[in-house]
């Protein structure tokens, strides 16, 4: 789940066997639109989340339990690596294209490097 600031441009579906799910090869991956995968209420409760750990930018390693529905972070990184493999050549494209989108919606030209 990429954050900037207040937003979450999309997330990441990310697909492992059983076997490798502690790895870091995924065996499909695919992007959402944010209010697909979470709800209004899961949207705010992460915004929040990054604001406590004064992240402005970072991604989010979120699953979902699949028997109560409740979504837990398990990591916080505030230097993402980009698109996650096995993700479609053409996805890859758009999700960085959303990236720089909401970073420089966000940020603009007030970004320090």
């Amino acid at each position: 789940v990429p954050v900037f600031k207040d937003s979450i441009p999309f997330v990441y579906l990310k697909y492992r066997n059983i076997h490798t799910r502690f790895s870091n090869t995924n065996d499909s991956a695919e992007i959402k639109k944010t209010n697909e995968i979470l709800s209004k209420q899961e949207i705010k409760k992460l915004i929040e989340f990054c604001h406590e750990l004064h992240m402005d930018y970072g991604e989010l390693d979120v699953l979902r339990d699949n028997e109560n529905g409740k979504i837990y972070v398990v990591d916080a990184n505030h230097c993402p690596s980009g698109p996650p493999n096995h993700l479609f050549y053409f996805a890859k494209i758009k999700s960085l294209k959303l990236l720089s989108k909401c970073f420089n919606a966000k940020f603009g030209n007030s970004a320090s490097f």
